[in-house]
């Protein structure tokens, strides 16, 4: 993770996950690819005790909407709160990374579980009364009120919770 390169392989296999995983390609991964990241908001590398390898990152988003300071994200945040919700904003997916290390929850699971969602919401099974605002894809601002949602067990927030499994099964797509 952290190259153009190696990014761009990845896409020329086929293999970064996108809305909702019914992509293996993602038309604007420059946008959030590791280089991305490391030019605009990376402040340094991070290390667990006497680790050589510093996988970890320090990372800032100085000014705008999605504000802050924190460590990642790292490859698998970026796919699945970005690519696999359809999101191309680093810094509102750096900001999501932000508020799911704030609050406990796996970015991961956190993406992938916004991102069954932001499905359901396309195919009609989940409507913006339920979810308290409209879900599409791409939705930045979505994604980072769902996971604050989540964090508190706030409204939709509550079903999120359970995790895309539950989720999908509970609005009709256990599938």
């Amino acid at each position: 993770y952290g190259t153009a390169i190696a990014v761009g392989a990845t896409q020329k296999t086929g293999i970064f996950p996108s809305y909702n995983f019914r992509q293996g390609v993602f038309e604007e991964w420059e946008k959030i690819g590791g280089e991305r990241l490391t030019e605009k908001y990376l402040l340094k590398p991070r290390a667990c005790f006497s680790c050589p390898i510093a996988c970890g990152r320090v990372t800032a988003v100085p000014d705008g909407p999605y504000e802050g300071k924190g460590e990642g994200p790292e490859y698998e945040t970026v796919f699945s709160l970005g690519s696999a919700c359809g999101v191309d904003d680093l810094a509102a997916l750096t900001k999501a990374n932000y508020i799911c290390n704030e609050l406990g929850m796996d970015t991961i699971s956190m993406g992938v579980t916004i991102a069954a969602a932001m499905e359901l919401y396309e195919k009609g099974l989940l409507d913006e009364r339920t979810l308290g605002r409209p879900l599409p894809f791409g939705d930045a601002d979505g994604l980072i009120e769902m996971c604050r949602k989540t964090g508190l067990k706030e409204g939709f927030g509550e079903h999120l919770a359970s995790g895309s499994l539950r989720l999908a099964g509970r609005f009709g797509r256990p599938d």
